[in-house]
């Protein structure tokens, strides 16, 4: 499935994680794509290396592991709500 963020016009894999309180991960680009399980948004991280993200696709808690890396570094990783649809490839 993917995520089609228009505003860069780009068709993102997303991928179904075990988590209490994400439902979707994706990456492109230096983006973290993120759609938690209580909302229709997706959530688009700029600035996070592949490293970070292999870290929270590898995390045990993948929700805890965003809020102390990422979520409390919005400086660092400025994030921006988007309105779109989960589709099928």
């Amino acid at each position: 499935m993917y995520f089609l963020d228009k505003e860069l016009n780009q068709k993102i894999p997303m991928i179904k994680v075990n988590s209490s309180n994400i439902s979707l991960i994706g990456y492109f680009n230096s983006h973290l794509y993120i759609r938690f399980k209580e909302t229709k948004f997706v959530y688009r991280y700029s600035k996070v290396s592949q490293s970070l993200y292999n870290e929270l696709i590898n995390a045990k808690s993948k929700g805890s592991f965003l809020s102390e890396n990422v979520k409390k570094n919005s400086k660092k990783y400025p994030y921006k709500k988007l309105d779109g649809g989960i589709y099928d490839w």
